[in-house]
């Protein structure tokens, strides 16, 4: 995107979060060009992304994967215009199930390094 696109859609965000809905703070999702979004071999580059309950644009990877646009591909719902099928090429099945076992094994790890981070509602940790 240009600067101007960035500029607007940071405009955008911050209106749209000081509105006055509970859901208004709790947008989160990334902007993809459609090349990238169509070739699943593109993942892991920064795109910009809203994180949740952030008022602002950052360049992150955390949408860009494989089982993003799986779930897109396989279960999206277009409220307007292409069909999410059309937007995003299949994904090979052994693709999809190599990052998910790489995602488990890091998540995995990093639970088990820093279980104090975890234990907190928005995980929803039971300690009973």
């Amino acid at each position: 995107m240009s600067g101007a696109q960035v500029n607007a859609l940071q405009a955008i965000h911050e209106r749209i979060y000081d509105l006055d809905c509970v859901w208004a703070q709790h947008l989160e999702g990334s902007y993809f060009p459609k090349g990238v979004l169509k070739d699943y071999t593109q993942c892991g580059r920064q795109l910009w992304y809203l994180d949740h309950g952030s008022r602002t644009l950052v360049r992150s990877d955390h949408c860009n994967t494989v089982v993003v646009r799986w779930v897109v591909r396989e279960q999206g719902v277009a409220l307007a215009g292409q069909r999410p099928v059309t937007l995003v090429d299949p994904i090979p099945v052994e693709r999809l199930r190599q990052e998910i076992m790489q995602t488990i094994s890091a998540w995995g790890q990093e639970i088990l390094a820093k279980t104090a981070h975890f234990n907190n509602r928005f995980y929803q940790h039971s300690s009973s």
